[in-house]
């Protein structure tokens, strides 16, 4: 599945139509289970027992297994090939680049890379966090706790980043203006 989203990606084809290919399948594309049993150096028919066995204890099939994971990590998968693609590419430019500044007489401009950081947040109840067996005092304890040093961790940084900043004023303040 990843070398053909990396051949769609290459060649600008429409990525939709090719998860959508993948989720209408009716049975697993031959050589799927030998040769992830093979990137995983498993003993040969070690994945296909497991099938077997999963699915004649869950009543399923191995093609409902397969689009449950191409619904699930498809665009995950499209995102991590496209950083790779992005990355060999900048790499390839980069090398071509020296090689031209390297028999120009002239020099270059210089420009920084630019990087595209995908965040994601995470939000959580400090009582899911905590055992469930825990008396109710020890609980609360140790939310008051986590509470605690969440908001102290919250003001140290908040006073670093005015701290960062005062600094930034005071540099950009008493440096000359034409350099």
């Amino acid at each position: 599945m990843r070398r053909n989203i990396k051949v769609s990606l290459g060649s600008n084809d429409n990525v939709g139509e090719l998860k959508k290919n993948y989720q209408s399948l009716k049975q697993l594309q031959r050589g799927l289970v030998t040769d992830a049993e093979q990137k995983a150096n498993l003993p040969a028919t070690t994945v296909q027992n497991f099938l077997l066995r999963y699915n004649n204890k869950k009543k399923t099939k191995s093609i409902t297994l397969w689009t449950n994971f191409v619904y699930q990590n498809f665009d995950r998968i499209v995102y991590q090939e496209r950083a790779k693609l992005q990355e060999e590419l900048g790499k390839l430019q980069q090398e071509q680049g020296e090689a031209s500044t390297s028999t120009a007489p002239e020099s270059a401009a210089i420009t920084a890379p630019s990087f595209d950081y995908n965040y994601k947040t995470f939000h959580s109840s400090f009582r899911t966090l905590l055992r469930q067996d825990l008396s109710h005092e020890l609980r609360t304890i140790s939310i008051n706790r986590l509470q605690d040093n969440l908001q102290n961790a919250s003001k140290h940084n908040a006073d670093y980043s005015l701290q960062v900043y005062k600094t930034i004023l005071l540099v950009k303040n008493h440096t000359p203006r034409n350099l």
